[in-house]
């Protein structure tokens, strides 16, 4: 604790000293002191988290199934099918075949593959050998091998496994297993070349708006949306997951709001809100993808404004009770941090996040559809750089059995940038425009991001309760992965113009209207 002492000393003084911002009854003290343990093993955790850096993206296979990334080692994961409580399953792993219209296995010998987030899928023949692993090294022997045990799918006599984050060069891959004979067994090894992936895209001219469809880029403009929007941390479970998010304007003293994807505030597969969670605006701006001879993470005091410690997190009700994945429809919520203590680092001006950074507007009900949007976020592919792309909104569903999200077809920004601001209006000149959406869900099989419908009035209704709550007494009284409140919103308005669900302020309620609690 000693690098942390005058941090903690600072905060206590914030917490405990005649101006504390905590209860003022007989129950302070208590209420202090109870803040102050799980800020000091907040604080405790910054800098000396070891563990794996993990996005907790909304990741979908081509016929709507649930995935997840299991980290095999640094930076390459497995996609493995989620397997929901209570939930209908759509098929078994065991029990799925395959059907090939290519020769074994794939892909050929010699294969490029574009480094990005999407899956790349490897199959082999599984007649003669009970497969156990498939195992990639790297001709770089600095680079670590690769075994991936989970998240095998057999069947029809193939293995085949999903597999992401394949770091640059050549790669070569095997099955291995046992025969009939009950002896080691391993397939003809395959070589593979990663290469940077080829995205084309124009840049905008300097300064002004631009119409450019941009796939994914590195943010070129500053301004207000760059020191608005930064990195979030939390943990779940053992594993530390990463998203992106925006200090939004709220009009309200003594807390800041942060807008970010439901899943980076209520982990649906763990089932609980996010623990020991950060956030480091402008994160970009550090520079450095290491930090005192680490890989960047949770470290802050580089870092132009520091960081926050987040007290309490709001998520739409449905974004529980629904089933995967209609639950999409509401793939939105907010972060709520003191005013007053809960900053760490370097001074920004303020220990109110809102006003150390220009925080955006955030608007709600507007019809995006084919309006150009300009996603944002943090991609842990290029940690710390703040990633970019533009497209027109179009609708789409998820799956046949969703509802209608806003979709950006040519958008390539990867895992970690879930919960990044979605602005229309966007000046590149200042940074600037108006928030109406974040980023949510991609397939593992092609580039593309969804993002939530926000109704009117179900989104002022999640933010109005993140301004009223006592995220004080919630962050004190409440154990880790509890510490949120699920906000019964239950939407009002919305108008159905072919076949898309457009939920919109001032339209007339339709019967039925997908989303809405009363039609499900």
């Amino acid at each position: 604790m000693k690098l942390y002492a005058s941090i903690v000393l600072a905060a206590a003084a914030a917490l405990m000293g005649p101006t504390a911002v905590w209860a003022e009854d007989d129950n302070a003290a208590a209420e202090a002191a109870a803040a102050q343990a799980k800020f000091d093993a907040t604080i405790e955790y910054y800098g000396n988290s070891e563990n794996l850096i993990v996005d907790r993206g909304m990741v979908l296979g081509d016929e709507g199934e649930r995935l997840q990334r299991v980290p095999v080692n640094g930076t390459v994961y497995v996609f493995q099918e989620v397997l929901e409580e209570g939930g209908t399953r759509r098929r078994k792993l065991q029990d799925v075949v395959r059907k090939n219209d290519h020769e074994l296995p794939f892909p050929a010998n010699g294969a490029e593959i574009e480094k990005n987030d999407n899956a790349a899928v490897f199959q082999d023949d599984t007649t003669q050998v009970s497969v156990e692993a498939f195992v990639f090294t790297h001709s770089n022997p600095e680079v670590p091998v690769v075994v991936a045990t989970e998240g095998i799918i057999l069947g029809n006599g193939v293995a085949e496994v999903m597999m992401g984050g394949f770091a640059l060069g050549e790669w070569t891959w095997y099955v291995k297993g046992t025969n009939a004979t009950g002896g080691a067994s391993t397939s003809s090894p395959q070589t593979f070349t990663v290469i940077e992936p080829i995205r084309q895209f124009a840049l905008p001219a300097e300064g002004g708006t631009s119409t450019a469809i941009i796939g994914e880029a590195s943010y070129p403009s500053g301004g207000q949306v760059q020191q608005a929007a930064g990195r979030i941390y939390y943990s779940s479970k053992g594993r530390d997951y990463a998203c992106s998010g925006t200090a939004i304007y709220d009009n309200k003293s003594g807390r800041s709001l942060i807008l970010t994807a439901a899943h980076c505030v209520w982990d649906d597969i763990d089932q609980n809100f996010g623990s020991n969670v950060i956030f480091i605006p402008n994160r970009d701006a550090v520079g450095a993808s290491f930090i005192n001879g680490k890989p960047i993470h949770r470290q802050c005091s580089e870092d132009v404004c520091g960081c926050w410690t987040l007290s309490a997190g709001f998520v739409d009700s449905r974004w529980k009770t629904l089933p995967w994945p209609k639950r999409l429809s509401h793939d939105y919520g907010i972060w709520v941090v003191d005013d007053q203590g809960f900053h760490q680092g370097k001074d920004c001006g303020s220990e109110a996040l809102d006003i150390a950074v220009p925080a955006m507007d955030f608007k709600l009900g507007i019809d995006l559809k084919d309006q150009r949007i300009t996603g944002l976020g943090y991609s842990i592919e290029h940690n710390p750089d703040f990633r970019y792309c533009a497209d027109n909104a179009i609708f789409r569903k998820p799956s046949s059995t969703s509802a209608e999200t806003y979709w950006l077809d040519k958008c390539g920004l990867t895992g970690g940038a879930s919960g990044g601001p979605w602005l229309s209006d966007f000046d590149s000149s200042s940074g600037s425009g108006t928030v109406v959406s974040v980023n949510s869900w991609g397939y593992s099989s092609r580039s593309g991001m969804g993002g939530p419908i926000i109704d009117a009035s179900a989104g002022r209704c999640l933010v109005n309760a993140a301004r009223a709550a006592d995220f004080k007494s919630i962050y004190v009284n409440e154990a880790d992965g509890f510490e949120g409140v699920f906000v019964p919103c239950a939407a009002r308005d919305c108008v159905d113009e072919e076949g898309a669900v457009r939920r919109l302020r001032g339209q007339r309620k339709l019967s039925g209207c997908q989303g809405d609690e009363d039609s499900h």
